[in-house]
């Protein structure tokens, strides 16, 4: 966590409105721009960063240092944003996620806490 420069957070209250869509579109801009970027989907009933980068049935490796987020490369490499969501973790996209709150909240903060978002 000491590593993590800063944290921006997009949520709302209600479904559909495109939370996800303008955090991937926040993260490839930054990570444009030049920052090191961390995309953490914390969506847990619909975690689709993966399929915004092109990444959806790709799996992450849990090493000793935490989880590796999946890396994606823009197409002329020259970005690059490192991605964490539940949705490398489930057998289907389309795979339902049925969790109490306490499961939840731990979920947010493995997100946070246990990926090796690297240097």
């Amino acid at each position: 966590m000491a590593q993590i420069g800063q944290i921006i957070i997009v949520l709302a209250n209600k479904g559909g409105v495109g939370k996800s869509t303008v955090a991937a579109n926040l993260a490839a801009g930054l990570a444009r721009r030049g920052f090191r970027v961390g995309l953490g989907d914390a969506d847990i009933h619909g975690p689709n960063a993966a399929q915004f980068f092109g990444q959806q049935g790709e799996r992450v490796k849990i090493t000793a240092r935490g989880i590796r987020p999946r890396r994606y490369r823009s197409p002329d490499q020259q970005s690059e944003v490192r991605i964490g969501s539940l949705g490398f973790f489930l057998p289907e996209t389309d795979a339902p996620v049925v969790w109490r709150d306490a499961y939840k909240f731990d979920y947010i903060h493995h997100l946070v806490g246990s990926y090796d978002w690297g240097e």
